[in-house]
Order: structure tokens, then C-alpha cells, then sequence
């Protein structure tokens, strides 16, 4: 992913991968990378996220937005922050974790100054289920997100300090 650029609509998006995008995915180390894929995810049982293509994406900045979700989702993989990731799709475990991984991308966008589209209108009614099954769902959720974001920009923050 250093570098990016494509067609949308007759016009042409240019651009590259933000720098800070990319530190935030080389802090991973992912066993197996970003690679291609149809649609946007993690797999933790292979430590890799699939990514569409870029034209898949409205704008470069959605892309990053999507890119920073499934970092979210990886900093559950047991190397590092270690989240129960084995959830099965619709299940309330399943939502909160897509909680998490929605609040985190919020968080790193704003950190990063990316105006992506995040994916929140989809997830809404799950997330609704966990909520009424804990009414204190959001606030683990969002300390799992802020701990998911300290894990991701430890090195960038670094990274910073030293350039200043």
C-alpha cells in the first residue's frame, strides 16, 4: 500500500497512502500483511487484512478510514492486545467488537486529520442489542478503542518527537 492512484467517475483521484496510515499498519507487523481482496477485513487466524481495491472506494480519505477499521480489529489478535476476535457474525460478541473497531478508527482518524467515511449506519441496530444488554458497553468499548489507538501510534508518536 505505499502508493495509490485511480479512476473514479471520468476524473482521477491521485494520492498515496498517508504516512501516518502507514505507520500506524507497519506498527502491526502483520504476519501476512495487507493484501488484496473483495471486500474490507481481518482474519486473525492468518494475522493479514484484506483490502478492496482502491476504485472501490469513493476517496482515497474512506480508504484510509476502512484501512484504520481493520487495524482496529487486528490490535485484538493475540500478539497484541489479545481480544476474543472468534466471534460468530451477528452474534452480541460480534457487535461489540465491531464497536470497538468503529470507535478506534474515529479515534486514529481524527488523531491522523482523515475525513473518512466510517461504516457506523450499518452496525447501528447490533449495537443497539449490546447496549441494552449493558448499559456500560459503551464505555468498555471505548476504552478498548483508546487502548487499540495508544497500541497504534505508540510508534508514529515516537516517530514525531524524534523528527521535531
Amino acid at each position: 500500500i505505499d502508493g495509490a492512484s485511480f479512476s473514479k467517475q471520468g476524473g482521477t483521484l491521485e494520492g498515496s497512502i498517508d504516512s501516518r496510515v502507514q505507520s500506524v499498519i507497519d506498527r502491526l507487523q502483520l504476519a501476512n500483511g495487507v493484501q488484496a481482496a473483495s471486500s474490507a477485513f481481518y482474519q486473525s487466524s492468518k494475522d493479514l487484512i484484506g483490502m478492496p481495491d482502491l476504485s472501490s472506494f469513493r476517496s482515497l480519505a474512506d480508504y484510509h478510514a476502512t484501512l484504520l477499521h481493520e487495524a482496529v480489529h487486528a490490535t485484538g489478535h493475540q500478539s497484541r492486545l489479545d481480544r476474543k476476535l472468534a466471534n460468530k457474525f451477528g452474534s452480541e460478541a460480534y457487535a461489540f467488537e465491531e464497536l470497538i473497531a468503529e470507535l478506534g478508527a474515529a479515534m486514529l482518524c481524527m488523531k491522523c486529520g482523515i475525513d473518512g467515511q466510517l461504516q457506523h449506519a450499518s452496525y447501528i441496530e447490533s449495537w443497539l442489542k449490546v447496549l441494552k444488554q449493558d448499559k456500560t458497553a459503551i464505555i468498555k468499548a471505548a476504552s478498548k478503542a483508546q487502548s487499540a489507538m495508544d497500541y497504534l501510534t505508540a510508534t508514529v508518536e515516537q516517530q514525531e518527537l524524534l523528527a521535531a
